[in-house]
């Protein structure tokens, strides 16, 4: 009778287990920022002030998006005015929308964040470099753009621009001139990026813009890039 009891409570507590592991299905698990996911949508970083200083997303067609859920861990890196492409999904669980008080209340829709970056350049989007025998010296600075960074890859350059203005539709050049003066075996460029349209608005945005350096780098193997912003000077060597 005992042995016969042992049997029972043995095959209830198997029986538990099973029915617990059961449960444990894969809906019970958080979902995780899939980090194949392509950032197909491009935007900018805005306030939503309705929201207690928060920051959201306006893209490119003027829509407010409101982050419910960062599934990337990665939005908080960004800052208010930067450029960026992002991807998301409907954020099933809400109801409710905000509206922006400072953009003549537009709603802004919650959603669940599933990709976002800095739109990194393709090979297709490299403007070209252009050549000169030294840079324009004109009294007139404001349409010089202000160089964040600097990043080579390949024979293309990346580089992160500020600005103010309406909006970031620009579309700057960098000149780049031979600096025949200095005595190096490496060879030295002033650089400028500049823009010649000019905004009286006073938002501040970022973007990266890519240039094409081949004509640059089929004369040297190796040279620097001095470039001449609002805030200084920036230096970069490139080597082929």
């Amino acid at each position: 009778m005992k042995q016969t009891k042992n049997i029972i409570l043995a095959f209830i507590l198997l029986f538990s287990i099973g029915s617990f592991v059961g449960c444990s299905n894969s809906d019970d698990i958080p979902e995780q920022d899939d980090k194949t996911t392509e950032c197909d949508l491009r935007g900018t970083i805005v306030g939503l002030d309705c929201v207690g200083q928060s920051l959201g997303i306006m893209d490119s067609k003027g829509h407010f998006y409101f982050i419910e859920t960062d599934r990337t861990g990665d939005f908080s890196k960004y800052k208010e005015g930067d450029s960026i492409c992002f991807s998301y999904v409907d954020c099933d669980d809400c109801i409710r929308t905000f509206n922006t008080q400072n953009i003549i209340n537009t709603p802004a829709l919650p959603i669940d964040l599933t990709c976002i970056n800095d739109c990194g350049c393709t090979n297709n989007d490299c403007k070209g470099v252009t050549e000169v025998r030294q840079l324009q010296k004109d009294s007139l600075r404001d349409n010089l753009m202000n160089v964040i960074d600097i990043k080579q890859n390949g024979n293309s350059l990346t580089i992160k621009i500020a600005f103010s203005g309406c909006d970031d539709k620009i579309d700057p050049s960098l000149f780049v001139a031979q600096d025949l003066k200095v005595m190096s075996p490496t060879p030295w460029y002033n650089c400028e990026v500049k823009t010649n349209r000019i905004q009286l608005c006073q938002a501040y945005f970022t973007r990266e813009i890519c240039f094409d350096l081949t004509p640059l780098t089929r004369k040297y193997s190796d040279f620097n890039m001095n470039f001449h912003t609002q805030s200084g000077i920036k230096t970069i060597h490139i080597k082929r």
